[in-house]
């Protein structure tokens, strides 16, 4: 068993009248795929590296060029994604772990493969470094930008931080050396991270704005798949740039996060998701709680 870090670039419609919808929603067409695989020891073995050439999003959204220096030219000159799929899927070998920053690259790169008809079960086994390296280090409680990571345990990688998406990997796997991986993995378990729905609530200039009276949110539910909403008024402050609430539908119970979360262009938005509770969770949602009686106990006697 190998664990592959991976990371991926990808282009944007230039707007939301143009996002294609059908036969999936595809907010990103993936352009480039860049690995680090690692042994069982977490020591580096190979690399991998491949640029796509996209059929929907064909010219490079302003913003992404900026970001990954990746133009027009270097576009038409990828190889088209089932051929990137199959060449990364044959790299990777038999029963790869997958590890990434953040929860984004893993959907995205399903929905891609959904979109020309793949198997998108490729990454079924993951985990999101982010969490492991919160717990053992950051210990903020939100995702942590990997630049930002990068100054925390006082890495300098300046090549990487271009967002290529092979350099970003490397940085990532370095990240890896400066963790107790077997003990992060032990301690991670899907309901600690499985996000079941995730959506953009738009962007701020903030994180107090990002926060401060959350709208009501509409969802489907991963049981019943009937939507429902929760009023905002439900969310109670579970971290620095966190909000939170419990759900349940049947026998089972979710995590409702809204949190203020910084982009890859250094932009701040507002994020909703849905995750399976779990006791870490539901601590944070009674600690919450007693934290605002207690609040509303001294200003009534404030008030007498």
């Amino acid at each position: 068993m190998d664990y592959i870090v991976f990371d991926m670039e990808w282009n944007q419609p230039f707007s939301r009248e143009q996002t294609v919808r059908t036969p999936v929603l595809l907010v990103g067409e993936v352009i480039q795929i860049g690995a680090v695989k690692l042994d069982e020891g977490f020591h580096e073995l190979d690399t991998f590296k491949i640029n796509v050439r996209p059929v929907h999003y064909t010219r490079m959204q302003w913003s992404v060029r900026k970001l990954t220096g990746i133009d027009n030219k270097a576009l038409r000159a990828g190889v088209s994604f089932p051929e990137a799929y199959e060449a990364f899927a044959r790299w990777c070998g038999d029963d790869p772990v997958f590890l990434t920053w953040g929860y984004d690259d893993v959907p995205m790169l399903q929905s891609n493969a959904r979109l020309h008809g793949l198997d998108p079960s490729l990454t079924g086994k993951w985990y999101n470094l982010q969490t492991i390296f919160d717990r053992q280090i950051a210990h903020e409680g939100r995702q942590c930008a990997l630049s930002r990571a990068l100054e925390l345990v006082g890495a300098d990688f300046e090549e990487e931080a271009a967002h290529d998406a092979r350099g970003d990997a490397s940085a990532t796997a370095a990240l890896c050396r400066r963790l107790d991986m077997k003990k992060g993995l032990a301690e991670y378990t899907p309901t600690f991270v499985n996000v079941l729905y995730k959506a953009n609530m738009g962007n701020f200039r903030t994180p107090d704005a990002a926060l401060t009276s959350p709208p009501d949110v509409t969802f489907p539910c991963p049981i019943c798949r009937e939507k429902h909403t929760v009023p905002g008024s439900c969310f109670v402050r579970v971290g620095k740039y966190k909000l939170g609430s419990l759900f349940s539908c049947g026998e089972s119970e979710f995590f409702l996060r809204i949190a203020a979360e910084r982009r890859r262009s250094g932009s701040l938005r507002r994020v909703f998701t849905v995750q399976y509770a779990n006791d870490e969770y539901r601590g944070q949602i009674a600690a919450a709680e007693h934290e605002g009686e207690a609040n509303d106990s001294e200003n009534e006697k404030a008030s007498v």
